[in-house]
């Protein structure tokens, strides 16, 4: 039995226990309770509490006739530029005894790695942080400090899946958790079973929307990822193996004249992508196993 703690789920169709009771308060609201003077002092309440903060009755997934049936082959986040929004964005707020810093911006280059988790049918219909309502079914997720609404790009360092979502919830808040992904999210990343997974999550601004928005119209503009340059043919064919295992058998070699001018090297690439997206997964799932890509165009 596979235990949750602050998300969904011991198995898709199983329910899975969230523990302790959680209430987001302000830093705002605690000054404005303060300034009361001599009036009877109320506990602070919060500016927005979050669809998915933990409460003591479980979390569960939907059944199987509630679930889309191409729910794995959902289309990811689109990236595109927003205004931060009116709630969910204060200075700071507490949960579980914790306060937390918002971001008030998204810091340049933006990466983080630790466990994702998922919140499920139980807050389905609920309001997010940012007073949106929670669609288990979308590309959303929920993180502690990004501001609302943000986007990453989530990708398991267990199977290599990426999937692009939108932030616009707070939380996980069970230690060692960055990132609370929607059933959705979950699906196509393969973690419904497992409750969650270790990831690594980067930040995407407006304009890789921008960029995956042309390279879908670009289907004749193939682009490449190139991973290395030798000299030597027997480190080139042991790095192209080893990208086979890793399940990218589109690679192939180009020979180019050395940068000395005495004698040639050859380039190996994998490709062509015909998307930004496809592309831009590719290149982060690389990353993940220290494996350095350049996207290139022919």
């Amino acid at each position: 039995m596979l235990w949750l703690a602050g998300c969904a789920s011991r198995a898709p169709l199983e329910a899975s226990a969230r523990q302790g009771q959680s209430r987001v308060v302000t830093a705002e609201s605690e000054s404005a309770s303060a300034s009361a003077g001599s009036a009877p002092r109320r506990p602070a309440e919060p500016q927005k509490t979050c669809a998915n903060c933990p409460t003591p009755d479980p979390d569960f997934a939907p059944s199987a006739d509630e679930v889309p049936k191409d729910i794995e082959n959902l289309p990811d986040a689109v990236v595109v530029d927003e205004p931060v929004s009116r709630h969910g964005n204060p200075k700071t707020y507490e949960a579980l005894g914790k306060r937390y810093t918002i971001m008030p911006r998204i810091p340049k280059g933006f990466r983080e790695s630790g466990r994702a988790s998922w919140y499920g049918k139980k807050f389905h219909g609920r309001r997010t942080a940012n007073g949106e309502i929670y669609d288990m079914f979308k590309m959303t997720a929920a993180h502690k400090t990004l501001p609302l609404p943000s986007y990453v790009r989530v990708t398991s360092k267990g199977n290599g899946r990426s999937v692009v979502v939108r932030i616009n919830d707070r939380g996980p808040f069970h230690p060692g958790r960055i990132v609370d992904l929607s059933y959705a999210a979950a699906a196509k990343l393969d973690l419904l079973h497992a409750g969650s997974a270790e990831v690594q999550i980067e930040a995407l601004t407006p304009q890789h929307g921008k960029n995956a928005a042309e390279s879908e119209d670009a289907i004749g503009k193939p682009r490449y990822l190139e991973v290395g340059r030798f000299s030597d043919p027997i480190e080139a064919l042991a790095l192209r193996e080893r990208l086979a295992k890793l399940g990218f058998s589109d690679t192939e070699f180009l020979q180019v004249g050395s940068p000395s001018g005495d004698g040639h090297e050859s380039i190996l690439r994998i490709g062509p992508f015909k998307t930004f997206s496809k592309l831009e997964a590719a290149r982060v799932k690389l990353g993940l196993q220290e494996i350095t890509a350049m996207p290139v165009a022919d």
